[in-house]
């Protein structure tokens, strides 16, 4: 495996739900009490590259994930596709996540609002 390209990726969720939900599964506690912003995007299909289910190992929800997850990202980027990759969430499997490339050419293309605090509920934080 080639190392990762340097470059910075942005988690997306589908909805503030799947944030909170990731989030408060998916961070250590230790850093659940540090500041998270959030942002609305809006992007054109044509800058999105669709994994799918049958795509991904098929322990990809195992609470310790496999490498493979890894490896798909780490390919994604280094191939330089596209700026959005859709993939389907671990806890709601019917909901998307999504990583933005901030260095492709089409990421200056996506819509981002202004940054806002995005506060997890406390019940997450403990």
């Amino acid at each position: 495996m080639q190392p990762m390209p340097s470059a910075a990726k942005a988690h997306a969720c589908s909805a503030d739900g799947g944030a909170h939900r990731d989030i408060g599964s998916c961070t250590p506690p230790s850093m659940r009490h540090s500041p998270f912003s959030k942002a609305s995007c809006t992007f054109d299909e044509s800058f999105v590259t669709h994994v799918e289910i049958e795509e991904l190992p098929l322990n990809w929800r195992d609470p310790r994930p496999p490498a493979e997850l890894k490896d798909i990202g780490d390919e994604w980027i280094r191939s330089e596709r596209s700026a959005v990759l859709s993939l389907p969430s671990v806890i709601v499997e019917h909901e998307h996540n999504y990583l933005l490339n901030p260095v492709h050419a089409d990421f200056k293309r996506i819509k981002l609002s202004p940054l806002k605090p995005f506060r997890l509920d406390r019940r997450l934080v403990t």
